[in-house]
């Protein structure tokens, strides 16, 4: 019974086929200063180079704070959205834990209906929410 399990681990090993991530250095920024600014359950961390983007985030996480969390029984938490601006790609993931929101601030190369930054943000808060929402029974 062993050598079975083993013949089926090296079949599947040469059968594979390659997976893709996405793939990001998370916390590899260069040194710089960084700022926090704070807002009603969340927080917005960056550095002193992106501080207006950092704004607009915080101002429309606030905006749509009332509203993101619809159809869950716990709405959103306290989570902090840490801006990474140098990189080249417009993204963002959201981690369980530590519980963050890593934004990174590049623009999209790709047309939304609304600006990338704004899509971004509602996108991830949402998720944000769901992680929340996961120890409640059935999702």
């Amino acid at each position: 019974m062993r050598g079975w399990k083993i013949l089926l681990v090296v079949v599947m090993l040469f059968m594979g086929q390659t997976a893709e991530a996405q793939y990001y250095s998370w916390g590899a920024d260069a040194p710089m200063r960084w700022r926090e600014l704070r807002g009603e359950g969340v927080r917005v961390i960056a550095p002193d180079t992106t501080v207006e983007v950092a704004r607009r985030v915080l101002h429309y996480v606030e905006a749509v704070r009332p509203y993101i969390g619809e159809g869950f029984s716990r709405g959103p938490m306290d989570i902090p959205f840490v801006l990474h601006p140098e990189n080249m790609e417009s993204n963002a993931l959201v981690m369980y834990l530590p519980k963050r929101v890593d934004y990174l601030t590049a623009p999209s190369q790709e047309s939304y209906s609304m600006l990338w930054w704004k899509q971004l943000v509602a996108h991830e808060y949402r998720h944000a929410v769901q992680y929340n929402n996961l120890r409640r029974g059935v999702p």
